[in-house]
């Protein structure tokens, strides 16, 4: 079922079915949300939903319950399906700001702070601040209860519930009468185990990531704290009960770099800890902002798997990255600032990431990582190794006795081995990998590696593929 809408033709995974979920890049909340609007937007110019053709949504977290209120303030019937609550994911957390414009650092509306910001259209869904992931969780249930009752006609809630994916295709696109015939949603009302199928004019997919990546393959029984949970690591000492800790971060992506600056400084947010810099600093990344947009399309049209074109676009990155952070730290008043800004309560601090550059991400995330290391390199001898580039982790020995959980783990020590990897140009071979070595003993460990993807059995007899994983998206949507 192509159309002849881009935006559309990008996210059909099957006919009759999109997908806005976790598996696209960029994947901040605001991109999430900006997906949920779009696609309701788009599917009613193209008449694929209307009042006779109505819209499923599986997935009721921020993409999925923008795109809900959307149509029906649309006038579009709608039913939002969801397993757990509204906005679980984030409603877990207490312990992680969110910042809404952040992360679009060096355009001009980066630290305004809200979305929508003033001056641009409304959303369904407005996030006035920046705020605790769960704080923002509750703020979006308030908002979503008061619009209610005015769209209670057109938008029905199946909570809990349990929709099979995907769902039943028609036996003919057409009916007699030369309308579209429906698609047919099996779903489970998980309070009451009753089984009912329904009919649809679309289906739009919105469930979020699958499991995170916390967790190196058996034999190693340690698994660290997800990056949506509920932690420690803004606990004095980070939690640990004992001696400053010991911290080892595994991964090069934002997730990783986003719990190394909450590890190491006393600030919130990344834009918390840039603007208490001083401001003639700043001066240092005035001709960052071309190299950080000619790496965002190079990566955007990337082939999506490990290769030499990522790699080369990315090392580019990384070392403009690295040049701006040194100019930074040279600058008067600096060090002053990292010195009031920094925690004292770690011992040292080691990231450990496998390629020669860090992965692809937000440039604030990646220039305040590499100057605070080298804040830390040149202030604290325990600092002096924090990044151990080219390396994997091969296993992690808990040296304390059961239980192992998260919780149970941090604080107490645990060997952890690496091996040498390839670049990402050249991806290892599972059965050619070298023995690991001990790096060292650590009391606080974090991993970051990725999130094993929630599978789409997408029907390929039409040819269909899955979505693209990396799009380019614009900061606001039109009015």
């Amino acid at each position: 079922m192509r159309t002849t809408d881009a935006f559309l033709n990008a996210h059909l995974i099957d006919s009759y079915l999109f997908y806005i979920g976790g598996r696209l890049w960029p994947i901040s909340i605001r991109d999430q949300m900006l997906r949920g609007q779009l696609i309701v937007d788009r599917a009613i110019e193209q008449g694929l939903i209307h009042i006779a053709s109505p819209l499923a949504i599986v997935g009721a977290g921020a993409a999925g319950v923008t795109a809900a209120l959307r149509a029906a303030d649309r006038g579009v019937p709608v039913t939002l399906f969801e397993r757990d609550r509204l906005f679980s994911r984030h409603a877990q957390c207490q312990t992680r700001m969110v910042h809404p414009t952040q992360y679009d650092w060096l355009v001009g509306h980066w630290d305004a702070g809200a979305f929508p910001w003033p001056g641009t259209p409304g959303m369904p869904l407005e996030w006035p601040r920046p705020h605790w992931a769960s704080s923002l969780a509750r703020e979006w249930e308030i908002q979503f209860i008061r619009q209610y009752p005015r769209l209670q006609g057109l938008l029905t809630m199946r909570l809990p519930a349990d929709v099979i994916v995907p769902p039943t295709p028609p036996a003919a696109a057409f009916n007699a009468a030369g309308n579209r015939n429906p698609i047919l949603v099996d779903w489970t009302d998980l309070q009451t185990g009753q089984v009912r199928q329904d009919p649809f004019g679309i289906v739009v997919l919105a469930m979020g990531f699958g499991e995170e990546k916390t967790y190196l393959a058996p034999p190693s029984p340690y698994r660290g704290f997800e990056f949506w949970a509920t932690d420690p690591f803004s606990l004095p000492n980070l939690g640990c009960p004992n001696n400053p800790p010991r911290v080892l971060i595994s991964g090069g992506g934002d997730g990783a770099l986003q719990d190394f600056l909450r590890v190491t400084t006393r600030c919130e947010t990344a834009v918390e800890l840039w603007k208490n810099l001083p401001a003639t600093a700043l001066a240092a990344v005035a001709d960052l902002r071309d190299a950080e947009d000619q790496a965002l399309r190079a990566f955007a049209w990337g082939p999506g798997y490990d290769s030499h074109f990522d790699h080369a676009t990315l090392e580019r990155l990384h070392r403009e990255h690295d040049r701006v952070a040194t100019a930074l730290l040279a600058y008067p008043r600096v060090e002053a600032a990292l010195q009031r800004l920094i925690r004292t309560d770690f011992h040292s601090v080691t990231l450990v990431h496998s390629c020669t550059h860090l992965s692809q991400g937000y440039g604030l995330n990646h220039v305040l990582v590499l100057l605070v290391a080298k804040y830390l390199q040149a202030t604290n001898p325990a600092c002096r190794h924090i990044f151990t580039s080219g390396m994997a982790l091969s296993a992690i020995q808990c040296l304390h006795p059961p239980p192992i959980s998260p919780a149970d783990c941090n604080g107490k020590p645990h060997n952890v081995d690496v091996r040498p990897q390839p670049t990402c140009a050249r991806p290892a071979n599972p059965n050619n990998l070298p023995p690991g070595n001990l790096l060292g003993t650590f009391d606080v460990l974090i991993l970051r590696h990725g999130i094993e993807p929630t599978p789409l059995r997408a029907n390929k007899g039409n040819g269909a593929a899955l979505p693209p994983l990396r799009q380019l998206l614009p900061y606001h949507l039109p009015s």
